[in-house]
């Protein structure tokens, strides 16, 4: 941690107060801060000789010989930087290994049959490629070239770059229905860095409003504060700020019982002594 940072870290315990002097995952966007970290030292050998992901890093070479010298530039690096390795986390001169749910080998990257998905969504779509998979002898499952994967390679310079000129939105795509399930047109639309955002009809986006406004956990809050609301629900519509400010102006409730207007501030007048009471 930087040592001004530290005490943005500081937690109470029984014992006394305690900071953090390094950096730990558990704290939010601490992965996000360590890729990024590990994307710029490693910035001439990143997808050459190394591979690094979060706290994970495999040291790739094509050449035997050409091993050690790699390995040595890796460990400089890490020394400039001051960053450690676990000992016991480590292989070396390895021509296998399993890494991040896939095998990485001379042949290239090949997927393994240990993954296994936590969410349903993601259990449904596995299902689905298994299912799909019992009609064919063979599978083989290639990985697309950085170079060659445009929608992903915009995302990435989306999320990294510092180009203040960047367009920094995704084109809408419109998804008849999911793979999955059967389900009603939908349209999604993607702001980077936000996640997907479901599109809503005016007649659910009218809904929305009701329940966020003057629902059953609603507290007539403000245009803005509303539409912060339904962004974070994951859900946009077009003129999202401006029909949540129409909204709240047109609630009765808050025109009878919210706060007075106050007249605009004003320089301070000078009173002058009344005459009956001057001295």
């Amino acid at each position: 941690m930087t040592p001004e940072d530290e005490e943005k870290t500081a937690f109470i315990t029984g014992k006394g107060t305690y900071c953090y002097k390094v950096m730990p995952f558990g704290l939010k966007n601490a992965r996000a801060t360590y890729q990024h970290l590990a994307n710029k030292i490693f910035d001439e050998m990143l997808g050459k000789t190394v591979e690094p992901y979060i706290d994970d890093m495999v040291v790739k070479s094509v050449k035997k010989e050409e091993h050690p010298r790699h390995l040595q530039e890796v460990f400089d690096t890490l020394r400039k930087y001051g960053m450690k390795l676990n000992h016991s986390k480590c292989s070396f001169a390895v021509s296998s290994r399993q890494f991040l749910s896939h095998i990485v080998n001379k042949r290239g990257i090949e997927v393994t049959d240990q993954y296994q998905p936590k969410e349903d969504r993601m259990k449904a779509y596995r299902e689905g490629v298994e299912i799909v998979s019992r009609g064919f002898n063979q599978i083989e499952f290639h990985q697309i070239p950085h170079e060659e994967n445009s929608e992903a390679d915009q995302l990435a310079t989306a999320a990294f770059s510092s180009d203040e000129d960047l367009v920094r939105i995704v084109p809408i795509d419109i998804l008849d229905e999911p793979s999955i399930s059967p389900r009603q047109e939908i349209m999604v639309i993607r702001i980077v860095p936000r996640p997907y955002l479901k599109c809503l009809s005016p007649t659910e986006a009218l809904t929305i409003l009701q329940q966020i406004h003057d629902g059953d956990y609603g507290n007539h809050s403000g245009g803005r504060s509303m539409a912060h609301k339904v962004l974070t629900q994951d859900y946009f519509w077009p003129y999202l700020v401006q029909n949540a400010e129409e909204y709240a102006r047109r609630c009765d409730k808050c025109q009878r019982h919210g706060p007075m207007k106050h007249q605009p501030a004003e320089d301070l007048h000078a009173m002058e002594n009344p005459w009956p009471f001057t001295q």
